[in-house]
């Protein structure tokens, strides 16, 4: 496949990534102040028809973090590990992982991923996971933060998602290897493997992973009442 230059600093790079930059490479298209992976997450669903562009929160006005983490009902549900777990009472665990990741993805906006404790380093990921396959599955969540799939296996571990675990690990050993850190080499690896995106070959898992057993939400909260004191909101 050949390389297309970068339209600032004229290093070349994938023809995937020059279309969803506008025609920069990832280093000048983040710039300074980079964007987290989750805004880039969004850009690449606009484009996929997944998401409506004035559905991201980055096109969205500034909120403060009590605004940004509304309960679908509008209301907030707790800014701190001990008020979201009161809400189990009352909410479905998978409504207080969406407002959990709101603020964790706050927190990596501001003070970045290293930031992030053991514990919420895994629910992050999980929880990205989760929105990834459910939006379109493995090849989604591998083409939107494949780069971060390095990760995923010791999280799901810590969350005791066994079944899940499994899945995860069939469809890293479909791709061949541990996706790539590095978000420009993964694409390459992405493309080479589905034959520049014309195929998927994690169907049958994604079909697996909807008809999971397994209670996700669930595991997750659990995880997080267990380990409510390393988290920092």
């Amino acid at each position: 496949m050949e390389k297309v230059p970068c339209k600032m600093c004229g290093k070349k790079v994938l023809p995937a990534t020059i279309q969803k930059t506008g025609g920069l490479c990832m280093p000048c298209y983040k710039g300074p102040n980079p964007k987290s992976f989750w805004d880039r997450a969004e850009d690449i669903a606009v484009r996929m028809g997944v998401m409506k562009a004035n559905d991201q929160v980055g096109q969205q006005p500034i909120r403060n973090q009590n605004e940004s983490c509304q309960g679908l009902a509008g209301q907030t549900l707790g800014n701190s590990i001990e008020e979201i777990l009161e809400y189990r009472k009352t909410e479905d665990d998978y409504i207080l992982i969406g407002h959990l990741s709101g603020l964790l993805m706050d927190k990596e906006n501001t003070q970045g991923f290293d930031s992030f404790s053991k514990a919420e380093e895994s629910v992050y990921l999980v929880g990205d996971m989760i929105r990834q396959l459910d939006s379109g599955g493995f090849g989604t969540y591998f083409y939107n933060t494949g780069h971060l799939a390095s990760m995923i296996l010791e999280s799901l571990d810590a969350i005791d998602a066994e079944e899940c675990r499994e899945l995860v690990s069939a469809a890293i050993s479909i791709y061949g290897k541990v996706p790539s850190n590095d978000y420009d080499r993964m694409l390459e690896e992405l493309g080479n493997i589905t034959d520049n995106f014309e195929n998927d070959p994690w169907e049958e898992l994604d079909k697996k992973y909807y008809e999971l057993d397994e209670n996700l939400g669930k595991k997750i909260m659990d995880y997080v009442h267990i380990n409510q004191g390393h988290f920092s909101l």
